[in-house]
């Protein structure tokens, strides 16, 4: 499965995987697509955010504009929680025919760890 990230912060870059294959589980497909996606794209609002530096370390193609999405083709699509183009891009990736997979709240997160 292949993925694009956007505006994801260190916490959801090290839990987009599991995220990803919890929402497949829960669709009755393969969790295991999820711990294998591979990343084409990552967005991030400027270089100095988390998402950019994770992606130049990884070896990933990054930018900054959502418009790049229309140049790859990704199965599905993580958007952070706290984005501020949330909304947008949602309806971008939508429209390209791709999942949208919005990351959940850290605080949200946390609570389904504590009551399984």
């Amino acid at each position: 499965m292949d993925v694009a990230l956007v505006d994801l912060d260190y916490a959801e870059l090290d839990a987009f995987r599991a995220a990803l294959a919890e929402r497949l589980a829960a669709l009755g497909e393969d969790p295991g697509d999820g711990f294998g996606a591979r990343v084409r794209l990552v967005l991030a609002e400027s270089a100095t955010a988390d998402a950019f530096a994770w992606a130049g370390l990884a070896g990933v193609p990054r930018a900054g504009e959502a418009g790049r999405l229309a140049e790859v083709v990704v199965d599905a699509v993580l958007i952070g929680a706290k984005s501020p183009r949330r909304d947008a891009v949602s309806r971008l990736v939508a429209a390209l025919g791709a999942r949208v997979l919005v990351m959940p709240e850290p605080a949200a997160a946390s609570t389904r760890e504590a009551h399984p």
